[in-house]
């Protein structure tokens, strides 16, 4: 496990990671979980604009129905 608390535009941030390796030590999976969801929408907003133009466009989002 991996935690980390941080600021974002002076508002706390923290995450929680579960890493799980293989028998060979590579990573299998990395589920994160961010709080609060305030500071985390102003982190995504801040992904959004570093990164314009060099990821994939739907990376960003959540497929509904």
């Amino acid at each position: 496990m991996l935690r980390w608390q941080g600021t974002v535009e002076g508002h706390e941030i923290e995450s929680l990671e579960l890493l799980t390796d293989d028998e060979n030590g590579l990573l299998l999976e990395r589920p994160v979980a961010y709080r609060p969801f305030p500071a985390v929408k102003i982190f995504r907003d801040r992904l959004l604009a570093l990164n314009a133009g060099r990821l994939p466009a739907d990376m960003w989002e959540y497929p509904t129905r």
